[in-house]
């Protein structure tokens, strides 16, 4: 995770500002700020701020997303980040096999 300190960096506020809405002492004008935190932790702002994200309107989790995301919420926040961690370097593992694939030239036979 990030230190208040480098997310303040990141999102160009000044640190007192990342502890005050982590106190839960928000006031007009952070809403900006809590899109910037959104993109840069690469969250769902409506997450960021309600821990809940609305589903279009006759859309339900399937099964297995809804397994995904018990067991997800039944890990401490070690866990869940190193779980996030290993699921990212999946997903890039496989886009830069994708990516060598198609750039390979077909056989000539």
């Amino acid at each position: 995770g990030l230190t208040q300190v480098e997310l303040s960096k990141k999102v160009g506020v000044n640190q007192s500002s990342i502890s005050a809405l982590e106190r839960g002492d928000t006031k007009k004008g952070f809403g900006m700020t809590l899109v910037k935190i959104a993109v840069v932790l690469g969250v769902d702002s409506e997450w960021l701020v309600t821990g809940q994200v609305t589903k279009p309107e006759g859309k339900k989790d399937e099964p297995l997303e809804q397994e995904i995301l018990s067991i997800y919420n039944s890990l401490d926040s070690q866990l869940q980040a190193a779980w996030l961690a290993a699921g990212r370097s999946l997903v890039k593992s496989r886009q830069t096999v994708s990516k060598e694939y198609r750039s390979r030239k077909p056989l000539k036979v």
